[in-house]
């Protein structure tokens, strides 16, 4: 079954690789030199005027940047399929406890269960 999921893994990691290259901004500037001849045509908003909004977008929002860090996020997150231990963590309640000492009562607990929350 592992070997019917690595060629995606491989698929995907290649595509991602790919899109958040950095030399993939040349890509970026083309898909947003395009966007501004449809929008001009549509618009009648001259082509150059967009084009340089498309151009400023496309550096100071740095899609490569972003994708990475995408991905970076999506590869910490678990998969759904996926057992995570359960990791038990000591709260200050249970230490305060462990050192009051074995074997000796509190005077305010005497006859009471202490109840756990």
């Amino acid at each position: 079954m592992t070997s019917k999921i690595a060629w995606k893994d491989r698929l995907t990691d290649s595509a991602w690789d790919f899109l958040s290259n950095p030399l993939t901004t040349g890509i970026y500037l083309a898909l947003a030199m395009l966007c501004a001849f449809v929008g001009s045509t549509t618009t009648g908003i001259p082509a150059y005027l967009l084009m340089a909004i498309g151009f400023l977008l496309v550096i100071f929002v740095d899609p490569p940047k972003r994708l990475s860090k995408l991905r970076d996020r999506r590869r910490r997150t678990p998969r759904p399929n996926t057992v995570t231990p359960f990791v038990r963590r000591t709260d200050e309640r249970e230490t305060v406890r462990g050192s009051q000492g074995s074997g000796k009562h509190n005077g305010a607990h005497d006859g009471r269960r202490a109840s756990r929350r």
